[in-house]
C-alpha cells in the first residue's frame, strides 16, 4: 500500500533569509553543520538551540545551515530578535509569510482569529525551518 499524500493548494515562498548574516571566505564549522543536519534530519529534533559567547559564529552557523538545507523545507524564515520585537509581532510576521500574505495583521484582527493558533496550523501543515536569531 502506498503512503498517504498530502496535497496543499499553495506552498509559501521558500526562503526568507534576507536578514540572515552574509559570510565570506572559508567556513570552518563543518562538524557543527553535520551535527545540526543529524539532529534535524536523522533524529527529527523539532527544536535546536545554538548557544555560546558573543562573536563565536552562532548566527553565521545558522545562516550557513539554512542556506544548505533550504530546499528540504517548504519554507525557511530568519527572524532577528535583536531589537526585542514583541512576540505577537513575530508570530504575525511568520503567519503572514506562511500564508503567502493572505493572513495579514488586519485580516487576522477582522476575523478575530488567534495568531498563535494560525501559526501552529501552518507549522503543522508545512515543513518549516524558523530561525530566531539573537534569542538571548
Amino acid at each position: 500500500s502506498t503512503p498517504p499524500t498530502l496535497v496543499l493548494d499553495s506552498v509559501p515562498a521558500r526562503s526568507h533569509l534576507k536578514d540572515a548574516p552574509l559570510f565570506q571566505g572559508r567556513f570552518v564549522r563543518d562538524l557543527e553543520l553535520r551535527k545540526l543536519n543529524d539532529w534535524i534530519f536523522q533524529e527529527h529534533c523539532k527544536v535546536v538551540t545554538i548557544f555560546g559567547d558573543g562573536g563565536m559564529g552562532k548566527s553565521a552557523l545558522a545562516a550557513k545551515f539554512a542556506k544548505q538545507v533550504e530546499n528540504r523545507f517548504s519554507c525557511v524564515i530568519w527572524q532577528s530578535l535583536r531589537n526585542a520585537p514583541k512576540i505577537q509581532e513575530i508570530v504575525r510576521k511568520i503567519v503572514s509569510i506562511l500564508s503567502g500574505g493572505r493572513a495579514s495583521s488586519r485580516s487576522l484582527d477582522a476575523a478575530n482569529r488567534d495568531t498563535t493558533e494560525e501559526l501552529i496550523h501552518y507549522l503543522q501543515t508545512y515543513s518549516c525551518l524558523v530561525i530566531l536569531d539573537n534569542f538571548d
